[in-house]
């Protein structure tokens, strides 16, 4: 499916229905947002024809300013939930019956005004939960690096904008192409400016949903924006994913609550009672363990953080007393706590040096390990025989490709073929790697590992080992 959003500057030209005429065909959009149309729902009406896409909801202008228009092709099912001057809010129903959300915001210009858009932004979040899109014109920017030319811009009009996208857990998708999407167009070059003031946004669960969109900044063609193009991509590996049986690993961020010791001394002994006599078995019986208890006694880590958040709030109209002071410092410092563990937990999945020793950019290192998995993600395969391999046999074809690539298949002439590769291991090298291990070996290669790199099951064991080496919980490694 596509989907378009774009400030098109008004209707009312020929080179402005050209331009709109041109988009439709060149991109062929499924579902079209347009802002600023200058123009009423009746006036609109006829351009469904010429669009080909019959379905139409508007919001009118107001004077020669404003105006909102959502389009949509026949076969798409799409229900309208709200609109304002701001915003059209719809539910995109899909063939199978799965639902996803799509908003698209005309976001205020004025810098006095521009808190009634993060305030929809907000009232929409808490409506109704599903997976969200929300693409359109926002009118402002994140960072200062986002705009050339002029003066920059106020840092707490951006600060405002970041805490509303963090608020209603939106993240920003990216983009192909060019990085400004309006410029002013102005003839002299002290005067020109350009920003990103356009951009699409989406919350969790419709970028897991979605892990392949793609955002592409199109042409301009007559208006001073970009198009904002939507490829939201295939959603069928999504299944298969989930059918996938895949190892728990341990979470970095458990090591922040006190109780994580206690629940791995607990399972660690439970493991034993019950015969484990493997490190894989020990594992995961405390993998087990643990998981649990994240699931029925953590709970959603941003549902923690979001009620202490409310709980501090209320606490701080509270008048003053020694009472309401105690419970704001703990709050306080339950609230650093979980943002700490919110924090390892994201950088857990960016899995990136330099980002692991950044400050707490939550919402960077999301994005990051959003990416990475969109980057990493296998689609298909081609088999010897030059036909894909797709859905759930992709597991069962990796795993027969690697048992053959590390599998012998020199049978009886091993000792020819051997004797035709010169050695390059010597006496003294061979006797060197066939000596013991020691603990200061196995200690140092802990060490070398990243307290957040460990591969596989092993992710957050070794910052869980360096968290004990440095309270002296360590007496000595046994091998």
């Amino acid at each position: 499916m596509r989907l378009i959003t774009w400030n098109c500057r008004g209707l009312g030209n020929g080179p402005a229905i050209r331009g709109l005429l041109d988009i439709q065909k060149r991109e062929a959009p499924d579902i079209l947002f347009l802002s600023e149309t200058k123009h009423n729902g009746k006036w609109l009406d006829w351009l469904r024809w010429k669009l080909e896409m019959l379905n139409l909801v508007t919001v009118d202008s107001v004077g020669t300013s404003g105006g909102l228009a959502l389009f949509w092709r026949r076969g798409i099912e799409v229900e309208v939930k709200s609109f304002s001057k701001y915003h059209i809010d719809s539910v995109i129903k899909e063939n199978d019956g799965i639902e996803w959300r799509f908003t698209g915001i005309y976001g205020e210009s004025k810098n006095e005004d521009k808190d009634n858009t993060w305030e929809i932004l907000r009232c929409l979040k808490e409506q109704f939960e599903m997976p969200w899109l929300c693409s359109g014109d926002f009118n402002e920017i994140l960072f200062n690096f986002e705009k050339e030319g002029g003066q920059p811009r106020a840092e707490s009009n951006m600060q405002k904008f970041r805490l509303a996208l963090e608020d209603c857990d939106l993240q920003d998708l990216g983009f192909f192409g060019d990085p400004f999407t309006w410029r002013n167009n102005h003839h002299v070059a002290t005067r020109y400016t350009k920003e990103r003031l356009d951009r699409a946004v989406a919350n969790s669960s419709w970028r897991y949903m979605f892990p392949m969109v793609r955002v592409t900044n199109g042409d301009p063609r007559h208006s001073d924006h970009r198009p904002i193009i939507i490829d939201v991509g295939c959603r069928q590996n999504m299944d298969c994913l989930q059918q996938m049986q895949i190892m728990p690993k341990f979470e970095a961020k458990w090591l922040e609550e006190e109780e994580c010791e206690i629940r791995v001394t607990k399972a660690w002994g439970i493991a034993m009672e019950e015969g484990c006599n493997t490190m894989m078995q020990m594992q995961m019986k405390v993998l087990g363990d643990l998981w649990e208890w994240d699931r029925n006694i953590l709970g959603d880590l941003e549902k923690r953080i979001k009620k202490v958040k409310s709980e501090l709030d209320t606490c701080r109209r509270m008048s003053i007393s020694q009472e309401s002071v105690n419970r704001e410092h703990l709050l306080h410092y339950k609230l650093e706590r979980l943002q700490d563990q919110h924090n390892t937990y994201w950088k857990q999945r960016a899995h990136n040096s330099w980002l692991t020793k950044g400050d707490r950019n939550t919402s960077f290192f999301h994005a990051f390990a959003s990416k990475r998995r969109r980057k990493n993600w296998i689609r298909s395969l081609k088999d010897e025989n030059g036909f894909l391999v797709v859905g759930d046999q992709l597991k069962h074809f990796i795993a027969n490709q690697y048992q053959q690539l590390f599998m012998s298949c020199a049978g009886s002439h091993a000792d020819y073929v051997l004797n035709c590769v010169d050695p390059r291991v010597t006496t003294e090298m061979n006797e060197s790697l066939m000596e013991p291990f020691t603990g200061e070996e196995i200690w140092n290669a802990l060490e070398s590992i990243g307290d957040l790199k460990a591969p596989g099951a092993d992710e957050g064991l070794s910052a869980m080992l360096q968290k004990a080496e440095k309270e002296g919980k360590i007496e000595g490694i046994k091998i």
